[in-house]
């Protein structure tokens, strides 16, 4: 997807890829693992960018920020909805209502 909010920044997509794959990964927690990762060659090959396609900490910061107090809640409701998908899959056992 092409879409950005200014010419220079990553994509939407990308931005997306990489906060998945660090909620994935699950090692931190912390936003500043972003700055951490961004110099890690083995993970900038292992999600397939580019060195000037990684995000900072501070461009996730922005991300986050631009979302209103209204979309928060969808988004939460996304990540609660991937949570209960993946410990389906982790333990068949639970039933989510």
């Amino acid at each position: 997807m092409g879409i950005r909010k200014s010419r220079k920044g990553v994509s939407i997509w990308n931005i997306f890829k990489q906060i998945m794959c660090n909620f994935y990964d699950g090692t931190s927690r912390h936003l500043t693992c972003f700055d951490e990762i961004k110099r890690d060659e083995g993970y900038r090959a292992a999600i397939e960018n580019r060195e000037e396609e990684m995000l900072s900490s501070h461009q996730v910061k922005r991300f986050f920020k631009s979302f209103s107090w209204l979309s928060g809640g969808a988004f939460r409701k996304i990540l609660k909805r991937l949570f209960i998908w993946r410990l389906q899959i982790e333990m068949p056992q639970f039933k989510y209502r």
